[in-house]
């Protein structure tokens, strides 16, 4: 698609980091979830955030 390894690692990390949150989340007692719930919201907005680059890089080398 264009872009550079290191930027499709960097996002396959962050999924499988945000699948081992979640998978913990899942396991959980009651009172460490709310520490992980705010783990999860971090990695999903992390996630949204890479993406959006992601999808700016590829509209500029499309316009180039």
């Amino acid at each position: 698609m264009g872009l550079p390894d290191p930027i499709w690692q960097e996002l396959f990390e962050e999924v499988d980091r945000l699948k081992a949150v979640y998978q913990s989340l899942k396991e959980a007692p009651p009172e460490a979830r709310s520490a992980l719930e705010e783990e999860v919201l971090h990695s999903l907005t992390h996630l949204w955030a890479h993406t959006r680059v992601m999808w700016e890089e590829l509209e500029l080398t499309e316009d180039a």
